[in-house]
Parts: structure tokens; C-alpha cells; sequence
């Protein structure tokens, strides 16, 4: 007996730890309005995709101005002819066996197709910025939106907590008035049929409200499996301002018409690379090194300085 005893409290110490650990185990968020704002600007999913986006962007833009640098190869090699009689088959063979190594310095002049992607590039990286404000914005305008909206189911579901006990009361006194005979049973069923549509309205406004709080745990980046507590939002006097104000700042100011702009700007520059591709493209390059037969003589290095211009005649 004493063995069962001791197993009993065993087991009832383990649940009891067991249910102590999962309820801690779960976060405990409380957030105002500016605390939400603040964790959704820093942890919702859609800002971190743009963010590396526009990110993306300025690598390409890195990627584009790096095509108008010089660059510097090195290149080395063997290379074995035929030849009859002493002579190369090939004209431009210097020997049968034939040894090179040298350096080349490529620098591009002007080219349309990289002056162009330049000018793209940095539109492009412009405009992500403008989406990246823009993704912001919106999450802002959600966090809001569903911040209120949870007040207001949550403030709606108090309310039908409060009438739900009132319309048991009124359900329990018609019972009582009934079995001393002072109503009919109509009047007991329908205070009945009343409880119950206010119990279902309590039930709907119960689960309206969580789905708010786990939209809310969505925008925010919380996971669902998570407790979200927001606190009210403190009364505020707000002053509106003109009509004209708010016009001239919506055209400064909103990431669409910016970036409707900028997609102007673009299709602009796409007509104006087209047209500059009929001009020629200049680049100059500058080799050291030696390309000689074996055996190497000393000092039989060199150097040649290159000046290429390739003017587009015909292009389908």
C-alpha cells in the first residue's frame, strides 16, 4: 500500500512539473501599438524579402560599374604546330613548338550595352528602395488595422460575456416564475432560445477574436503557438490638416507614384541604349609578356598597345 502511495505522487509530481514547464514554455508577448509596429518592421516576412531584394539591387549595381573598370588577365600556354619542310602549317604559328606567357590591361571606352545596364542598374536599385518604403507602409497600415480590430472584437466579446450572464438569469428566473405559475412555458422557452443565440454569439466573437490575434502574430512574426497580449491604445487628439495638403504630399510622398516614375524613367532609358548602339564601341588594351620558340633567348619580352573601334553596320 505504501509502494502504490509513493508511485501515486510520483506520477502526480510529474504531470504537475510536466504542466508547469509547458505553460512557461509558451511565450508570454504583451505589445502596444508602437511595440507591434516596431517587432513587424524588423521581423515581418514580407519587409525581409524586400530588404534583400534591394539588397540584390545594389550588388547589381556594384556588378555594373565594375564592367567600366579595367581589368587585368593573365594568360600562358604551349602549343605544339606541324609543320613540313621547317615551316608551320599554319601562317600565324611562329614554330613548331612555341612557348607564351603575358599580361593584358582591358579598359572599355564606351560601350552602349554597358553604359546602359549602368543606367538601368541604378533606376533598378532606386525603385527596390522605393518597393522596400513601400512593403512598409502596407505592413504598418495591416498592424494598425488588425491592432484596432482586435480591440474591437475583444471589447465585443466582454460585451456578450456580461449579457450572457444577464440572459441566464433572466432563462433561471423564467424557470422559477413558471413552476410557481406565474408565466407560461412559452415564456421559458423563448428566454431559453434567447440564452442560447447569446451563448452562440459569445462562441463566434471568441473565435473572431483569436483569428485577429493570430493575424496579428503573422504580421508581427510571432509563432501561433504563442500567447499575444496587447495592451489598449490611450485616447489621443488628432488635428487634420487641408485637403491640398494632403494632395501635395501624397504626390511626394507615396511609394507608387515614385516608383511609377521610375518605371518611366526606365522604359525612357531602354529607347535611348537602342539608340546609342548605332554609335561604335571603343576599348583599348595594353599585353606584356614574350611568345618565342624554345630556346628562350633573355630580354626577348614585349609589349603592344591596342586602340579597338567596332562600328555596327548591319544588325537584324
Amino acid at each position: 500500500m505504501e509502494y502504490i502511495m509513493k508511485n501515486k505522487a510520483f506520477v502526480f509530481g510529474l504531470v504537475w512539473t510536466i504542466f508547469i514547464l509547458s505553460a512557461f514554455g509558451r511565450a508570454q508577448n504583451t505589445f502596444g501599438l508602437q511595440e507591434l509596429i516596431h517587432r513587424a518592421l524588423k521581423q515581418n516576412a514580407d519587409v525581409r524579402v524586400q530588404k534583400a531584394q534591394t539588397r540584390i539591387s545594389g550588388l547589381e549595381r556594384r556588378q555594373a560599374v565594375s564592367t567600366l573598370l579595367p581589368t587585368l588577365d593573365a594568360e600562358g600556354g604551349y602549343i605544339y604546330s606541324t609543320y613540313r619542310n621547317g615551316n608551320p602549317d599554319f601562317v600565324g604559328a611562329n614554330g613548331q613548338k612555341e612557348a607564351l606567357a603575358y599580361l593584358s590591361l582591358h579598359q572599355p571606352i564606351f560601350s552602349a550595352d554597358d553604359w546602359g545596364r549602368l543606367r538601368q542598374s541604378a533606376l533598378e536599385h532606386k525603385k527596390q528602395n522605393v518597393r522596400f518604403h513601400q512593403v512598409q507602409q502596407n505592413v504598418i497600415l495591416q498592424v494598425i488595422d488588425g491592432y484596432f480590430n482586435t480591440l474591437k472584437l475583444r471589447g465585443e466579446k466582454q460585451a456578450l460575456k456580461e449579457n450572457l450572464h444577464s440572459f441566464r438569469l433572466m432563462y433561471e428566473q423564467s424557470q422559477l416564475l413558471f413552476e410557481s405559475g406565474s408565466v407560461p412555458e412559452l415564456d421559458v422557452k423563448k428566454s431559453h432560445v434567447e440564452y442560447l443565440l447569446q451563448k452562440n454569439g459569445l462562441h463566434r466573437a471568441q473565435k473572431d477574436c483569436q483569428a485577429a490575434l493570430n493575424h496579428l502574430k503573422e504580421l508581427v512574426g510571432l509563432p501561433l503557438s504563442d500567447t499575444l497580449k496587447i495592451t489598449d491604445f490611450p485616447p489621443q487628439e488628432v488635428r487634420l490638416d487641408s485637403l491640398t495638403f494632403y494632395e501635395t504630399a501624397a504626390l511626394q510622398n507615396s511609394p507608387e507614384w515614385q516608383a511609377l516614375q521610375l518605371e518611366y524613367k526606365q522604359a525612357l532609358l531602354q529607347r535611348q541604349t537602342a539608340l546609342l548602339k548605332n554609335l561604335p564601341a571603343v576599348d583599348a588594351n595594353l599585353y606584356y609578356g614574350w611568345d618565342a620558340n624554345p630556346p628562350l633567348a633573355k630580354n626577348n619580352n614585349g609589349w603592344q598597345a591596342m586602340l579597338n573601334i567596332s562600328l555596327p553596320l548591319w544588325h537584324w
